[in-house]
């Protein structure tokens, strides 16, 4: 579970509801990465608010949040984080993994992956879209 990606997914909705107003089909942004950041500043500002509220608490009461949240992070936090690139499929890019058929467009064989993994998580545009 990832709080970032998930509300990636409701900027997203927006943007197709018409409700994102940082985001339109008027203004042309890169829906994805638009709403990925918005996300993400969001996400950071509510860490930094909540930093801010528990440090104007007593030391007993956040300690004992603390602890009762380390216990919940154990067991839903990964131990590391992998940064993910998006990048064209070239032919020389995972030469193994599968292009889409019948898909002229430039755009639609791009993929989001792991470099140091060497892994392809999935394509990043989506066939019928704008961009593909």
């Amino acid at each position: 579970y990832s709080p970032i990606l998930k509300e990636s997914f409701y900027f997203m909705m927006a943007y197709y509801e018409g409700r994102n107003e940082n985001c339109t089909r008027a203004n042309e942004c890169l829906m994805g990465t638009k709403t990925m950041l918005q996300a993400y500043e969001r996400y950071a500002q509510e860490s930094q608010q909540q930093k801010e509220k528990q440090s104007s608490q007593s030391y007993n009461t956040t300690m004992q949040r603390n602890i009762r949240t380390a216990d919940k992070l154990q067991t839903t936090t990964p131990s590391s984080t992998t940064l993910l690139f998006e990048d064209k499929l070239t032919p020389e890019l995972y030469p193994g993994f599968p292009r889409r058929p019948g898909v002229d467009n430039f755009y639609c064989n791009y993929i989001v992956h792991s470099p140091t993994e060497n892994f392809v998580h999935f394509y990043s545009r989506i066939i019928g879209s704008k961009n593909c």
